[in-house]
């Protein structure tokens, strides 16, 4: 399995408050956090094909 790579705007987690996160659990709630503040929570970007 390859190495997952996430880029992340720091000034955004500053913005709304939280911590980038260390888990999975972690990123449900940022995404729960993210979504309360009208901020989208993830953005898809690359030509990688599955």
């Amino acid at each position: 399995m390859q190495p997952v790579v996430m880029y992340y705007n720091q000034e955004l987690f500053d913005e709304v408050g939280i911590e980038v996160p260390e888990t999975w659990s972690d990123v449900e709630e940022a995404i729960e956090v993210f979504n309360d503040n009208d901020i989208a929570p993830f953005s898809l970007v690359s030509g990688s094909v599955w």
